[in-house]
């Protein structure tokens, strides 16, 4: 029974997961604006996906610089990620 129980809740996990997409973008090099290439990949994501909310926005950066100015520059591409959905009226999780 235990068994049963396991399987049945592993297939329904994997069920939840496949529902979530992960999309990655980058920026040019110690950049925070959204290039072309970086627009034109967000734009095509929304026009195929239906009832997007976006969970997550993660910023990354090289480990070139100092630990403040990488932080800084990961925070700026956060935001303008964030930015670029609100303007275009995506559903962002608030928490």
């Amino acid at each position: 029974m235990k068994l049963k129980l396991f399987i049945a809740l592993v297939f329904l996990n994997i069920g939840t997961l496949t529902a979530q997409e992960k999309l990655e973008v980058f920026f040019d090099f110690d950049q925070y604006e959204i290039n072309a290439d970086t627009n034109q990949k967000i734009t095509d994501w929304i026009t195929t996906s239906k009832n997007i909310e976006v969970q997550k926005i993660y910023g990354f950066c090289d480990w070139k610089g100092t630990d403040t100015y990488n932080d800084t520059l990961s925070l700026k591409r956060v935001y303008s990620v964030y930015d670029f959905l609100k303007n275009r009226n995506i559903k962002i999780k608030k928490d």
